[in-house]
């Protein structure tokens, strides 16, 4: 499965790659010129030696007043425009795995306000759900690390059972991360679920994303692995123009799968219950 992965995105870059490259070049340095925005205005207005050449006014209060309006509607925009390109990069990636070209139009309509005032509390109960889970898991390991850590210290452990102890911390380590990925990994589908229907809950677009990728956890995890090598040697061999469309739309065809598959089993599903339904109907005739 992977492997036919990573070949239909090999044949859909071909002539393709300097656009999709150019979508998430221009979408990674807006993003982080929108992140740092807001700090740098703040420190501009308020602490440094340039705020005196903003226009003085007599009332400190509404001094003070205008330059955190400034700030606060520099904010707003500068998250509006983040999540509004993320929607957009996500969108195109989501239509190029599928063999079609993305469209100008369709996909501005998704940095609309609507679109974006989703993704972005979608964003937000994502992200508390991966800081409950990156707590739960790592909760564990921190106590043993703790543990260890302190009979080190205090000089009780033999140093071949420190060893073996260490040893199966980084174990436990090992485990504690593959089941945050996997864990994780499940919520990947969701912001899709919302960009593709207007009407789409947040709570809904979680479970539906859940569910397309609940079987699909450890392909998952081994496709992102075998696409680490190719992130690490963009560095020194290949160019990172390649590298980046590559590995997007590899994830991005993955998901497609998900939900090409279980769609699929919903029809299949469907066909079955109209069939026994029609059988009912026709013992009771």
């Amino acid at each position: 499965m992977n492997s036919q992965i990573r070949i239909e995105s090999k044949f859909m870059l071909s002539g393709n790659n300097i656009k999709l490259f150019s979508i998430s070049f221009l979408s990674i340095i807006s993003r982080l010129f929108l992140l740092f925005a807001p700090p740098i205005s703040l420190y501009f207005l308020f602490f440094s030696d340039n705020s005196n050449a903003f226009p003085m006014i007599e009332n400190q209060y509404f001094s003070f007043l205008l330059k955190t309006t400034i700030c606060l509607v520099i904010s707003l925009f500068s998250i509006y425009l983040f999540f509004g390109i993320k929607n957009c990069e996500a969108y195109t990636y989501f239509v190029a795995s599928k063999g079609v070209n993305p469209r100008l139009k369709p996909t501005l309509r998704k940095a609309s306000p609507k679109f974006v005032f989703k993704s972005l509390l979608l964003h937000i109960k994502i992200l508390i759900l991966k800081l409950f889970w990156l707590f739960f898991y790592a909760l564990p390991w921190a106590i043993c690390l703790t543990i260890l850590t302190y009979m080190y210290i205090k000089s009780t452990l033999p140093y071949s059972i420190f060893i073996i102890l260490s040893f199966a911390t980084s174990l436990l380590f090992s485990l504690c991360l593959f089941m945050y990925k996997a864990t994780v990994f499940r919520y990947s589908l969701s912001l899709y679920y919302l960009l593709f229907n207007k009407k789409e809950k947040i709570n809904t677009a979680i479970k539906k994303s859940i569910k397309s990728t609940d079987s699909y956890i450890q392909n998952a995890l081994l496709l992102k692995a075998s696409l680490t090598g190719w992130l690490l040697s963009c560095i020194l061999l290949i160019p990172i123009p390649y590298v980046l469309p590559y590995y997007k739309l590899c994830n991005t065809i993955f998901l497609h799968y998900c939900v090409a598959e279980k769609l699929s089993e919903q029809k299949s599903k469907g066909y079955a219950i109209n069939y026994l339904r029609l059988e009912k109907n026709q013992e009771s005739i």
